[in-house]
Formats: C-alpha cells, sequence, structure tokens
C-alpha cells in the first residue's frame, strides 16, 4: 500500500510539472518568408507586392503606425485571398478585386501603416513593409518601397526579393 501511494504521488508531481509547464512561456516560431513591398500600378496607383518566394500567401492585413499620444495602432483592413497567392504578386488595398474579401476599409493617413502578409496554411508571414503617407502618394512602377520605408528599383526587387543574404544593408537611422 505505501509503494503505491509513493507511485501516485510521483505520477501526480510529475503531471503537475509536464501540465503546469505546457502553458507557460508560448514561443512563437513563425518565420519570414518572402517580402511585402509598396510599388504603383500601370495607372500610377499605389498597390502592394508580395514576393511569396515559393509558398502561397492568403491573407494581406494593414495597421495604421501610432501617432504619439495614441493609444494603440488601429487597424485598417484585413483581406482574404479565396485562393491562396503564389509568386510575385499585386493587390489594391483601395479595390482589392474579385477573389479577395474583408473587414475595414482602407483610407491611407498619416503617419504611415503597415503591411504583413501572411499563410493560413504554413506557419509563415513575409518580412512586412512600413511606408509613410508622403511615401505611398509618391511610388512609382519602377521602384518598390520595402522594409521601413527604403526603396529599391522593381528590377532589384525582382531580383532580390527571395534571397535575403543579398538585400542591401538597412540605412543606419
Amino acid at each position: 500500500m505505501r509503494g503505491r501511494k509513493a507511485v501516485a504521488a510521483r505520477v501526480v508531481a510529475l503531471g503537475g510539472v509536464v501540465f503546469g509547464t505546457a502553458g507557460c512561456g508560448n514561443v512563437v516560431t513563425t518565420q519570414l518568408r518572402g517580402i511585402t513591398g509598396v510599388t504603383a500600378d500601370g495607372d500610377g496607383r499605389p498597390v502592394v507586392i508580395i514576393a511569396s518566394c515559393g509558398l502561397t500567401y492568403d491573407r494581406v492585413h494593414v495597421t495604421g503606425m501610432q501617432r504619439p499620444g495614441d493609444g494603440g495602432d488601429p487597424e485598417r483592413i484585413e483581406l482574404t485571398a479565396a485562393t491562396p497567392q503564389t509568386g510575385v504578386f499585386t493587390l489594391d488595398l483601395s479595390e482589392p478585386g474579385t477573389g479577395w474579401s474583408g473587414a475595414g476599409g482602407f483610407t491611407p493617413a498619416e503617419p504611415g501603416f503597415l503591411v504583413s502578409t501572411r499563410s493560413s496554411q504554413y506557419d509563415v508571414t513575409t518580412t512586412p513593409v512600413q511606408v509613410s503617407l508622403t511615401a505611398y502618394q509618391q511610388v512609382t512602377g519602377g521602384e518598390v518601397i520595402v522594409r521601413e520605408n527604403e526603396r529599391w528599383t522593381r528590377a532589384q526587387f525582382d531580383d532580390i526579393a527571395c534571397d535575403h543574404t543579398t538585400w542591401p544593408s538597412r540605412p543606419s537611422t
């Protein structure tokens, strides 16, 4: 009887350790693969450009950047594709088009916004883009705004988007 109580006590103690630590320290393992940027379409309107780098993405999330004194970053819009997208694709945030649905609306405002692209199939996201309102309004089709208001040529984006080891160093601030 005494042996059973000791074994039962050890099982309860071990279970407490296993289950007690299971919820602690949620580790985020989302990987970055691909890159999101902002460019202009053939009519000169700003559009988001995504290089999926071999994966499929189906969610584009836009968040407004915080202004000094504001309580938080306002969510602007989250768009979901009916069919996951691959390769290099563009999306007009003001008029997403057929195959995209979403909640919210997009009206760019100061000081700017952040765009990230996610996959519902994989635990991955692209490198997001943070863009100021001025940069968004002045972007041309020959350039792509990436990361934090950095400007790459469109040819550069097409050549190096999927190989982060060749990305230019970020300018020091």
